[in-house]
């Protein structure tokens, strides 16, 4: 494990998550285990999120939090995510989500992502690898809405998460999380809900 990765692991409970939307420790996660290449999420007025270091470049604009690998990648994040015209496939391809899901959501329109993501929440088998009507409580493998419910890029990417949290070690806050999310996808929660 990157160095820089496991100290941002063991310094999870400073980095202030508590002010942030439980969404982002899935987020972060990803993004930290190199599943994810960037990211963007609400920043809290007051939050003291910038205060610890993360591997990559950090950037608040318009109320957004946007990280990513290298300065390029997050000027040109920072951009997209502002620009005017549609950007879905596009963004979502820099967030890292699989072409097929950001198409699905083109398709659709920017303004009906939470529509869909409420349908399929509805539809979705609870504790799979693709459910991620918990992903608002920090609970989720993946942080987008997969194009169908047998999408195989995204079954791909939640697994390869999911095999990072078995073996990833950290500070006490961030273990507990860990322990949440393998326990909800683990065989023992899969007869519940």
């Amino acid at each position: 494990m990157d160095e820089t990765i496991r100290k941002v692991l063991e310094d999870w409970d400073a980095l202030h998550l508590e002010e942030l939307p439980k969404s982002v420790m899935v987020d972060l996660g990803r993004y930290l285990f190199g599943h994810k290449p960037a990211l963007r999420f609400s920043y809290p007025a007051a939050g003291s999120f910038m205060s610890i270091s993360v591997p990559g470049f950090v950037k608040i604009f318009k109320g957004m939090i946007y990280i990513a690998r290298d300065q390029l990648n997050l000027d040109l994040l920072t951009e997209v995510d502002n620009d005017i015209f549609p950007h879905e496939i596009l963004f979502g391809e820099m967030l890292g989500y699989p072409k097929c899901c950001v198409e699905k959501i083109a398709n659709l329109g920017e303004n009906f992502i939470d529509d869909y993501n409420d349908e399929f929440n509805k539809k979705v088998k609870r504790h799979s690898l693709l459910d991620i009507s918990q992903y608002s409580n920090g609970i989720a493998l993946i942080s987008h809405v997969p194009c169908s419910m047998s999408c195989q890029s995204s079954l791909q990417q939640a697994d390869q998460f999911y095999k990072s949290l078995e073996f990833a070690t950290g500070s006490r806050d961030f273990c507990s999380w860990r322990d949440s999310v393998i326990y909800y996808f683990s065989s023992k929660c899969k007869g519940v809900g």
